[in-house]
């Protein structure tokens, strides 16, 4: 483990990861036995985050007791005799969820020896997760809710651990797992659900059947590698993304799936250099942040810039496993950088085609020379004009907005609105696009408010108001990096 470690930092370029952990811990933990919500520095409390954060510090072996034990003390100081989790600071109610209680108990368990005389707590705990649990196998949020086929991700892990630790080791346990089992089983065989969602709901279910010895009624194996199939293509490359699951009063970022750590699921199904885990790797290690020491988790950064508690703890733990796995498989850092170049280089021409109005310009050409400066391939209209020559300009871009761009920035104005080529023929290609893709490409610059025809206003943008050129273009390269470009 310790060659994994050495690995890890040299990777993320720090002395240790150790250090890191002991940096993230001081920051994650406030006063009066409080954690870190989301965004440090914001000094706001949830016991969901705190339960995240013991699993990914906890969860790191190469990590001594003597680092983690404050982490586990100050988890345990928010559970009451009865099993109870603390509330959130702005409100008391969102402590007592499946989704706060079934990542507290899987956290406490992932060293369990550190706990061995809290067993009645955790029976305590353990209890007031499976009174949650639907009728019918599910786990909605709280009691009475109707299911969520996410949040029974962790109730499964956590609940197979108490199992397979002793905890609650009764029949009825053991029947509450397979009642999951099979919701999750009768989810996945008849409902459209997200590739994202599918990997959890495989993981869990390899999981459960594990540890309740029972066989599944649908192929693991096959399945897996259908949904390994779906995550990638030579064409479009990763096709994962950040997932929020919509709850009445559930706080956005106990609700996200940040798509990275689902390395965490799939490490074991293909080897280190398949593409989807190799693509996934890399998002772990150009997400790290040395300068907040941090990982800024979903949304970017662009909310979040000095990091994020739950999503750094989980992320390190995610990368040391990526650095063993590497080893295990005898793979060096250089053979991965390499391999995940070549899968990077994806068919695409650019990496960037920049749609704007020739009264925004100036704008367009200053984010132009400083993606270029950052090494992204830019197609920016006065760059190519001996290409454009003579040529049916309608057919060319629809054609460079289809096929040859991974990303489109639009730069939103009046202006671009109502010109007769960037609001019409340009807008349509890139349009076009969109509803093929079905994911992530255009990313709207807001200059002035105005109603496009076609964008969405839940699509996540960027307003000039609040980020220079220079801070949009900074975003803009962290985007294409992330996305594996």
């Amino acid at each position: 483990m310790e060659a994994a470690l050495s690995l890890t930092a040299k990777m993320l370029h720090i002395s240790s990861v150790e250090e890191l952990a002991r940096s993230l811990i001081s920051r994650a933990m406030l006063v009066s036995g409080r954690f870190e919500a989301h965004e440090f520095g914001r000094n706001q409390h949830s016991s969901a985050s705190a339960g995240g954060f013991l699993i990914g510090i906890s969860g790191i072996r190469g990590i001594r007791d003597e680092v983690v034990r404050p982490v586990v003390d100050g988890v345990l100081g928010l559970l009451d005799a009865d099993g109870s989790a603390r509330g959130h600071d702005n409100d008391a109610s969102a402590g007592r969820t499946s989704w706060t209680e079934s990542q507290l108990l899987f956290g406490l368990l992932c060293r369990p020896h550190l706990v061995t005389g809290e067993y009645d707590l955790l029976r305590g705990l353990a209890g007031a997760l499976l009174a949650k649990q639907h009728s019918g196998g599910g786990w909605p949020l709280r009691e009475g809710e109707d299911p969520e086929f996410t949040f029974a991700f962790y109730p499964a892990l956590a609940l197979s651990r108490a199992y397979r630790t002793g905890v609650r080791q009764e029949e009825g346990v053991r029947v509450a797992l397979a009642a999951t089992a099979h919701y999750l089983e009768n989810v996945l065989h008849q409902q459209k659900i997200s590739v994202e969602e599918a990997i959890l709901g495989y993981s869990a279910l390899e999981r459960v059947y594990a540890v309740i010895g029972e066989s599944p009624t649908i192929s693991l194996r096959e399945n897996k590698k259908q949904i390994l199939e779906s995550a990638w293509d030579a064409e479009g490359g990763l096709r994962l993304q950040d997932r929020l699951i919509i709850i009445y009063r559930q706080p956005a970022w106990h609700s996200l799936t940040w798509h990275p750590l689902l390395y965490l699921c799939l490490r074991r199904w293909s080897s280190p250099l398949a593409p989807v885990n190799a693509l996934l790797g890399a998002e772990l290690l150009d997400g790290f942040s040395p300068s907040i020491s941090a990982w800024p988790g979903p949304v970017g950064g662009v909310r979040h810039r000095s990091g994020a508690s739950w999503a750094s703890a989980l992320a390190l733990k995610a990368t040391v496993h990526l650095a063993r796995d590497l080893m295990v498989a005898g793979v060096s850092e250089h053979e991965y950088r390499e391999r995940v170049g070549s899968l990077q280089s994806d068919g695409y021409e650019y990496d960037i085609a920049i749609s704007f109005a020739g009264a925004d310009r100036s704008v367009a050409e200053n984010i132009t020379r400083r993606l270029e400066a950052a090494g992204l391939r830019v197609f920016y209209d006065r760059d190519h004009q001996h290409e454009l020559l003579g040529e049916d300009l309608a057919m060319y871009l629809q054609v460079t907005y289809m096929s040859k761009s991974r990303f489109a920035i639009v730069l939103v104005s009046e202006a671009f609105k109502s010109s007769s080529w960037a609001g019409n023929w340009e807008w349509k290609a890139v349009l076009a696009r969109m509803q093929r893709q079905r994911t992530g490409y255009v990313l709207p610059y807001i200059m002035e408010e105005v109603m496009l025809p076609g964008l969405s206003p839940t699509l996540g943008f960027v307003s000039s108001s609040d980020y220079s050129p220079d801070e949009f273009s900074k975003l803009v390269v962290r985007k294409v990096r992330a996305a594996g470009g």
